[in-house]
């Protein structure tokens, strides 16, 4: 997988919207503070694999880390596709509650069955 997938922190003022958000410009409230770099950490060691039998595309990577940082009202990590002009939203997280770590790092354990699956149209690859 060659693209550049990177996931991004953003406040609880930024309202998700399936219907109409599907670029990286579509988002408001993106976190801001020190330690915090705009556009968020590329996506490390990423992995996607196809299982024939079912159709599903999954992918996975690193864990997401953010060094000492001091952010406030954290409410979801969004990820996108950094390749391309339009950088394309790929999904976003929710938080349970707003975070505010104070110089603290922060990370995102992926899953261990991977960042996300999709199923793709026809059934079997």
């Amino acid at each position: 997988m060659n693209d550049t997938i990177r996931v991004m922190l953003v406040t609880d003022s930024y309202v998700p919207d399936k219907a109409t958000h599907q670029y990286k410009s579509h988002i408001i409230g993106e976190a801001t503070g020190t330690g915090y770099t705009a556009g968020g950490v590329v996506l490390g060691t990423k992995t996607a694999t196809i299982d024939n039998a079912t159709g599903v595309l999954t992918l996975d990577a690193a864990d997401s880390v953010w060094v000492n940082v001091t952010l406030s009202n954290v409410k979801y990590a969004v990820i996108y596709d950094d390749s391309h002009s339009s950088d394309a939203l790929l999904g976003y997280i929710e938080l349970d509650l707003p975070v505010s770590p104070l110089n603290q790092n922060m990370a995102i354990e992926w899953h261990a069955d991977g960042v996300f699956s999709i199923t793709l149209g026809g059934g079997t690859v």
